[in-house]
């Protein structure tokens, strides 16, 4: 056969290949377009009565719709109830899911968590949690032993959304299965649903496996209950060191002052990590009456109880200002370097360099005897920089001689 023909039919195949899938492309978007239409015009003549039945009291969603014929509409009421579901609050909230029920929009989704189709049962899941319907509930749990774990997260955070007491206690429950599920989605889903959550946690918390009793302690931080306060001062004397410290983190989240003598112990505490964390936490807490212990906390033999110790006073405004201050005498050579940091980024540092200049004798006295302690201690990067880039002359020039550097030495500034 000739080959230019056999090459004039292949370039023909491939032609009528893509000019039928083309369009077939372009029926299917038409289709789907015609059939978007469609939808609008129910739902344009639909969601007034929906609306109206929402803001009203008594009666069925069903007596609203009465005269117009809904069947087939099932699509658009979905999209209109769930559309406002999540707009609204209250009894108009309230009545909508009512109507979610009332219409058999909830069952149909439950249904399609039987679905053998994987997208099917995950995009179900995700209405049942929009509709907000606790009737849903059962079958949200249900779906939670789904074998794709992308439709069991589905279910688990639509159970999040839903909310509840029966909610919060089956999301609970999955924390003493964490080889099968995500602990920290679930933690993020718990945390979510707020006050709710902390009930089921407290009474569930020591039948949780250890290993994550660590999220459930998170939880309970981040949602800043006061309740959960006597759990976690427990928790400050538990085996397990990952416990204390996040105990003490949930602590210092929560941000009550009454806890900081519980977290002043805590600073002695023989796990360094424990220590820097309550030391963290301390300078969460309002209040200045943990400055002493913070102090005594800058002598720390690890970096991390040090470093943290120094952002918790310097947290404390005025206060911990001066009493970084105070550390500058201390024999402990880590707690004066950790006090000379934070007084540098806490602007205490420039604060001084501008009151060499000032034309108040106590000022100029305070600042000399401060830059005087940075010298002995041989901290004199920034001095040395301000001596050259200050924009006052007189604060140079008294910088320049404090340091015991000649200004040729160093070079003028104009």
């Amino acid at each position: 056969m000739d080959p230019y023909l056999l090459i004039s039919i292949a370039i023909l195949a491939i032609v009528a290949f893509f000019s039928s899938l083309l369009l077939t492309i372009v029926f299917m978007k038409l289709r789907r377009q015609v059939k978007e239409n469609q939808i609008q015009r129910r739902r344009d003549i639909l969601e007034p009565r929906i609306l109206e039945y929402g803001r009203a009291q008594g009666a069925s969603v069903r007596d609203y719709l009465a005269g117009i014929q809904v069947a087939g509409d099932e699509e658009p009421l979905r999209r209109i109830l769930m559309d406002h579901i999540r707009t609204v609050r209250g009894m108009v909230r309230e009545r909508l899911v009512r109507a979610c029920e009332e219409l058999g929009l909830v069952q149909d989704a439950i249904r399609l968590l039987e679905s053998s189709q994987a997208w099917v049962r995950g995009a179900a899941a995700e209405d049942l949690g929009r509709m907000r319907s606790e009737t849903s509930v059962e079958a949200l749990v249900q779906a939670m032993e789904d074998p794709v774990s992308d439709v069991r997260m589905r279910a688990a955070q639509s159970l999040g959304t839903i909310g509840g007491r029966a909610a919060a206690n089956q999301l609970v429950g999955f924390f003493r299965q964490p080889d099968r599920w995500s602990g920290i989605r679930i933690a993020d889903i718990l945390t979510s649903m707020g006050e709710e959550t902390v009930e089921e946690l407290l009474r569930e918390f020591h039948n949780i496996p250890e290993q994550s009793r660590t999220l459930a302690i998170d939880v309970l931080g981040r949602v800043r209950s006061l309740s959960a306060i006597p759990l976690l001062r427990e928790l400050l004397h538990d085996e397990s060191t990952d416990v204390r410290a996040r105990a003490a983190d949930a602590l210092g989240q929560i941000g009550d002052p009454n806890t900081a003598s519980r977290l002043m112990d805590a600073l002695e505490d023989d796990s360094w990590q424990v220590r820097a964390i309550a030391a963290k936490s301390l300078g969460r807490l309002p209040g200045i009456q943990s400055l002493d212990a913070l102090c005594r906390a800058l002598t720390d033999a690890q970096w991390w109880v040090r470093a943290n110790a120094a952002e918790a006073i310097k947290a404390k405004g005025e206060p911990g200002h001066k009493a970084l201050l105070g550390m500058l005498d201390s024999h402990d050579v880590y707690a004066r370097e950790q006090a000379v940091f934070m007084l540098e980024e806490s602007g205490v540092l420039d604060t001084y360099l501008d009151q060499l200049g000032s034309k108040r004798d106590d000022d100029r006295v305070q600042a000399v005897n401060f830059i005087n302690k940075l010298v002995l201690l041989e901290r004199t990067d920034r001095l040395t920089e301000a001596a050259h880039k200050h924009p006052d002359r007189n604060v140079r020039e008294e910088l320049l001689n404090l340091l015991g550097i000649s200004p040729s030495g160093l070079g003028e500034s104009t």
